[in-house]
């Protein structure tokens, strides 16, 4: 699953998937190697899935 692109993920849209790409995140792998501070500081946190 790892090498499937973060556009494959369920619940991202596609403006979510442009910050993701300009942070060179490409990969769902990428992204779960990321830390998470990061992904949110970037993409924002939802308040209902904290």
């Amino acid at each position: 699953m790892w090498p499937l692109p973060v556009r494959n993920l369920l619940f991202l849209g596609k403006a979510s998937e442009q910050k993701l790409l300009h942070q060179g995140i490409r990969t769902i792998g990428d992204l779960a190697r990321e830390r998470e501070a990061n992904v949110q500081l970037w993409i924002g946190e939802k308040p209902e899935h904290r």
